[in-house]
């Protein structure tokens, strides 16, 4: 089941599955409520996929959710900081920003493209 967008870097992913404090609920009939802390973009999104199929005899549904904060900084503005519950209390994952991301990339780029004129030369 694909969730709404945005989705979290790959880097916020794995961390918040390692260490983030989930929250969890299990479903077992059709028209069970789903849990008040589910954002309602998800809450349509998982709506969706439990709707009850004609063949259907049992159900057993479990939901994780993780709440996750986004936090841009103006006075930084190469990195964002991710905001989640961990174990022993909130975690904050700094991971860098698009702009820096774009900036490095064509940094390397221009490494690249220069390193190759230069083996053309020699």
């Amino acid at each position: 089941m694909r969730l709404p967008a945005p989705a979290p870097p790959l880097r916020v992913r794995q961390q918040t599955g390692r260490a983030g404090a989930w929250q969890r609920a299990t479903l077992t009939s059709a028209g069970g409520p789903l849990p008040e802390a589910l954002d309602p973009a998800h809450v349509e999104a998982v709506e969706s996929a439990l709707a009850p199929r004609p063949d259907e005899v049992a159900r057993r549904v479990e939901i994780g959710w993780l709440q996750l904060v986004v936090v841009t900084i103006p006075d930084d503005p190469d990195h964002v900081f991710h905001v989640f519950p961990g174990p022993d209390g909130p975690e904050v994952l700094a991971i860098w920003s698009r702009r820096r991301s774009l900036r490095v990339a064509a940094v390397v780029a221009a490494v690249v493209v220069m390193l190759l004129l230069v083996a053309a030369l020699v």
